[in-house]
């Protein structure tokens, strides 16, 4: 692959991750996916990450602590 497509490949996948990233506020969590239904209720975790990826919809969910 060449440089440039390379750069651009990164650029387009940090965007998407821009436009596509969720914070949660609790350690134990789960995703539905789009109102279409398209994939089951999946249940997930953050235990020592900061991020998690949903592998049905991409979704990206980001720890966010609760201001109380």
């Amino acid at each position: 692959m060449p440089k440039n497509e390379k750069v651009n490949s990164i650029e387009k996948e940090k965007l998407e991750d821009e436009n596509n990233w969720k914070p949660v506020y609790s350690k134990d969590f789960y995703c539905e996916g789009p109102p279409d239904g398209e994939h089951p209720r999946v249940f997930y975790t953050f235990a020592d990450k900061s991020s998690v990826r949903c592998g049905y919809c991409n979704t990206k969910y980001i720890y966010a602590e609760a201001d109380i």
